[in-house]
């Protein structure tokens, strides 16, 4: 799973806090709503994931970035 975050933290160590906030929420709210466990989450910057000029989200192009490890990861 991909997802953008705006990331408005004054330091290093609030991002940090931050992002583990938003993995724990994301990760719960999908189990939670569709019963399974999502494997791997991609926290992005905005705009980083790719759209089509219609504005809709480009899955192809995400699946080939995220095999080739192209996506800058702010979790990493």
């Amino acid at each position: 799973m991909i997802a953008e975050v705006k990331n408005k933290a004054a330091s290093r160590a609030e991002a940090v806090d931050t992002l583990a906030v938003v993995e724990r929420d994301v990760t719960s709210a999908v189990s939670h709503s569709h019963g399974v466990g999502v494997a791997d989450l991609v926290v992005v910057a905005p705009g980083s994931i790719p759209i089509t000029t219609s504005g809709k989200v480009r899955r192809s192009a995400c699946v080939e970035q995220y095999r080739q490890g192209q996506f800058a990861r702010l979790n990493a």
